[in-house]
């Protein structure tokens, strides 16, 4: 038998029996397109929590997979993800029309780091941020490619990653093939898959869970193929955000006991998907949880995670309120004083107006 040829192969990704398979181009279009817009249509850091998932993943990046096991003192993050992050801006905007020409050629280090006790939210599973994590070891410590190409190439990382499971889930599902798609490019789904998030991944494996288990179930027989199938889905599934878990019921309501040709069948399931639960979704969030009040009970001091800029700033601040404290006139007090209050502007995001000294100084009676 000939093997065949790349046009068959490709053929037989899209065909079905001389038919085009419809609800699987569509998903991959839509996905693909919309989804690859909202790459670089949305500012840095401008998807939910994406600023802590992108600190989870620079942390996973140095092989440190357990969440702030290292962050900040001992790894400091890329001040130019901080710098250039909309969440800086006092009036939030959209991507600026020369945005990329202007700091495409940042480099991660352009900005220093931010040092001190800074903290991530993202404490989910690291197999949801694992691909983005490889990507940022390789292009932005390895081969140190500029910071926003790396920035959106983990963008498109975990949109890549969302298409695969979302097509898997509709190639496998046995009917149904529409529906599943459209849930799968609702405008939601896309956005959170378009963005440096633990949903990108999360989201298809329930996906994937729900197409597979209806697959399964529909089998007149169950057999040790299909049991291990139904063992990788849960293992898939578990791996994913506590919000996908109740998913792991889908297949003991569709599955009916006589169904399974091997004895215990339907117990070897039911022990199967509990001892996935206690290792995979109990015991690392124990472990994280752990973790957590471990740090709080134990650590003592409280710093701030603190900009290199910022700390020149405050430095300077400090500065000229000793000038003020030290200063003999009048004249000299308010010049230090408006020294050291835009020097906090640049810390605060705004700079005070010049009635703030004469509110100082409203108090005194100057000349006597």
């Amino acid at each position: 038998m000939n093997a065949l040829s790349l046009k068959d192969r490709i053929q037989n990704v899209f065909l079905e029996n001389g038919t085009w398979r419809g609800a699987e181009i569509y998903l991959l279009i839509v996905v693909f397109v919309f989804g690859l817009a909202a790459c670089f249509l949305l500012p840095i850091s401008g998807g939910y929590d994406e600023e802590t998932h992108l600190m989870r993943v620079w942390e996973m990046s140095d092989l440190t997979l357990i969440p702030n096991d290292k962050l900040g003192g001992k790894l400091p993050f890329p001040a130019v993800y901080w710098e250039l992050s909309y969440r800086r801006q006092v009036i939030v905007r959209p991507v600026e029309a020369g945005f990329w020409n202007k700091y495409k050629q940042l480099s991660i280090d352009s900005m220093d780091y931010i040092y001190g006790e800074i903290e991530t939210r993202s404490v989910y599973s690291p197999p949801l941020l694992l691909p983005q994590a490889i990507v940022m070891r390789m292009l932005g410590r390895h081969w140190h490619f500029p910071a926003l190409t790396v920035y959106y190439t983990l963008r498109i990382t975990g949109l890549l990653c969302y298409m695969l499971l979302a097509w898997l889930a509709v190639r496998w599902i046995p009917f149904g093939k529409w529906v599943l798609a459209i849930l799968a490019s609702t405008p939601v789904a896309i956005l959170q898959a378009s963005t440096i998030s633990a949903d990108a991944i999360s989201n298809g494996l329930a996906l994937l869970f729900i197409g597979g288990s209806i697959a399964v179930a529909t089998q007149k027989e169950l057999r040790w193929r299909e049991l291990g199938a139904l063992a990788f889905l849960f293992f898939m599934l578990f791996w994913g955000k506590l919000n996908i878990v109740p998913l792991a019921i889908l297949p003991f309501l569709m599955i009916r006991p006589s169904q399974f040709k091997i004895k215990y069948g339907f117990v070897l399931l039911l022990l199967m998907a509990a001892g996935l639960f206690a290792l995979e979704v109990a015991g690392w969030n124990l472990l994280v949880l752990r973790r957590t009040i471990g740090d709080a009970a134990w650590t003592g001091d409280a710093r701030a995670a603190v900009l290199p800029r910022h700390a020149r700033a405050l430095s300077e601040a400090a500065a000229r309120l000793h000038d003020a404290a030290t200063a003999d006139s009048p004249e000299l007090i308010a010049s230090s004083l408006r020294a050291a209050l835009d020097a906090l502007g640049e810390v605060t995001g705004r700079i005070s107006p010049d009635d703030v000294i004469g509110r100082i100084f409203s108090t005194f009676c100057i000349g006597k």
